[in-house]
């Protein structure tokens, strides 16, 4: 039987202000006349600096819809060398949604005209979206990317909107783990030492087994998720609340245990285990710059969602999480761009990877999906800051395992 998660509840969080003309961030119930550290006069809200900083976000992904097309296909970025690609029109349907942009700013013509454009885009014997334009010219990625959309952002939206044709054929369905021997074997083959982000994504296999049961008509909930769930509580470390079995503070180890907590114990609403020490962990990897040591999305806001959800699962919260995310604003200042986006890396888009092939090497510009996720970022400091234990439209909770079946 599964076992269902318990919070203690959100509560009021105290009120940060920021310096604009240094990095020093004060904690106090008013703001300070001047700051304590260059006497500039007028700290402000670090809530309203956040808003500040992605209020031009969905001006910049309306400028990156396509032209003299039917609209819903959006350019990757400013000088992408693909007119459009499936993956960025799914980044703007969330954002614009969570921006407020798709009531407020689109017409019904263009909302029509977007959803029509994704189910040109179906294929139902295949039960994703097929991306015409191939990710760099390699057929396999661009239909990856497009499954990993189709999967995580637009099936249940368009489903929502009334196309419940909209369904993956169960043949198509793979189940990686269909025996306890299987997964055994998988969690035990992973590097939970040297690699926990890597482990922490290839934790996962046990929702795609649930999947997989979902789409056959079966209970989700069999003897291999039991020893999953088994598996995971008793390899995470009373002591950091990880399953990282390395020494030291590591943004790697807080990123492993954010896949694992979000992509597998979310959807089951299994409860979290040692939720002091994961906070604690969580504000010991941030550096006094507000990086949480490496400068992408991932690794920044992966440690926000877990002091986030851990929050609420504690009797008496330290004030240092509270100060951790107003000190991340920072970072989310370094990634936006002059035109209102946000570039995956401080000064390098990561499109413009040699492996992604989306970009000229080294470009740096802001892109849709790195503005994606440091909106996820700026949403995870609104949510500690306001003491909301999640966010409503955009980081929205996992979809759940249901034990009906498909």
């Amino acid at each position: 039987m599964a076992v269902r998660d318990t919070r203690l509840g959100s509560r009021p969080a105290p009120v940060h202000w920021a310096c604009r003309h240094c990095d020093t961030i004060v904690a106090a119930p008013e703001p300070p006349q001047r700051c304590p550290h260059c006497d500039a006069p007028g700290l402000a809200d670090v809530r309203q600096i956040v808003a500040e900083t992605i209020a031009g976000a969905g001006d910049w992904i309306m400028d990156m819809a396509v032209a003299g097309r039917p609209f819903g296909r959006f350019r990757y970025s400013a000088h992408c060398r693909f007119p459009w690609l499936v993956s960025a029109s799914a980044a703007a349907w969330r954002l614009l949604q969570y921006l407020g942009f798709w009531q407020e700013r689109l017409s019904t013509q263009q909302r029509d005209e977007w959803v029509l454009y994704w189910l040109s885009l179906w294929d139902p014997s295949l039960g994703i979206f097929v991306d015409p334009i191939r990710v760099a010219d390699d057929s396999e990625r661009g239909l990856a990317e497009s499954r990993w959309w189709s999967n995580t952002t637009l099936i249940p939206e368009l489903r929502a909107l009334g196309h419940t044709e909209l369904r993956i054929p169960p043949e198509k369905v793979r189940d990686p783990v269909p025996t306890v021997a299987d997964l055994e074997r998988h969690l035990e083959s992973l590097d939970w030492e040297h690699d926990p982000y890597g482990a922490g994504s290839q934790a996962r296999v046990i929702v795609q087994h649930q999947r997989a049961r979902q789409a056959a008509g079966l209970d989700p909930w069999d003897e291999v998720v039991d020893f999953g769930h088994r598996w995971l509580d008793a390899h995470q470390r009373p002591d950091t609340g990880m399953w990282y079995r390395g020494d030291g503070y590591t943004s790697a180890a807080t990123a492993g245990a954010y896949k694992t907590i979000r992509w597998v114990y979310a959807p089951n609403d299994w409860p979290v285990q040692y939720p002091e020490a994961i906070i604690r962990y969580a504000i010991s990897v941030q550096g006094a710059d507000g990086c949480f040591q490496v400068d992408d999305p991932c690794h920044n806001f992966d440690a926000l969602y877990l002091i986030r959800e851990m929050l609420p699962r504690v009797a008496a919260p330290p004030a240092a999480a509270y100060a951790v995310a107003a000190r991340s604003l920072w970072e989310l200042r370094r990634h936006r761009k002059p035109d209102g986006g946000f570039s995956w890396f401080r000064h390098q888009a990561i499109g413009a990877l040699p492996e992604r092939g989306l970009l000229p090497e080294g470009t740096d510009e802001s892109e849709m999906v790195g503005t994606q996720y440091w909106l996820e970022h700026a949403a995870y400091i609104l949510d500690i800051l306001e003491g909301r234990s999640e966010t409503e439209g955009f980081c929205a909770p996992v979809e759940k395992i249901n034990r009906t079946g498909a």
